[in-house]
C-alpha cells in the first residue's frame, strides 16, 4: 500500500494508476471502509467510458454482460465502485 510522503515532493505517473489512501490512519487499521483516491494518466477515463459505452471497436459494451448499472448481471460479476487497478488487471 502507498502513501503520501510528509516530505512531499511530486513525479510524473506515466503510464501508472496510483491509488493512496483519502484517510492514512484508517488505510493503516486496513479499515475496509476507507475510502481511497486513484491516480490515473491524462486521457485514460476517456478512454475508460469509450471501451464501457461502445466496446471501443474490440468488443462489446461493457453493459450487454455487466448489467446497465454496471452491479453485475447473472454470471457476470459488478464493474460499478471497483478499483481501478482490479479493472485494468482483469482486462
Amino acid at each position: 500500500m502507498r502513501f503520501v510522503s510528509k516530505e512531499g515532493g511530486m513525479e510524473p505517473i506515466a503510464g501508472r494508476i496510483i491509488e493512496l489512501p483519502e484517510d492514512a490512519e484508517h488505510a493503516e487499521l486496513r479499515d475496509p471502509h476507507s475510502p481511497f483516491m486513484a491516480y490515473v494518466p491524462v486521457g485514460s477515463i476517456r478512454k475508460g467510458e469509450a471501451l464501457v459505452t461502445t466496446g471501443g471497436g474490440r468488443t462489446v459494451r461493457c453493459a450487454l454482460c455487466h448489467g446497465a448499472d454496471l452491479k453485475g448481471l447473472g454470471p457476470a460479476p459488478g464493474l460499478a465502485s471497483r478499483s481501478p487497478i482490479y479493472t485494468v488487471r482483469q482486462l
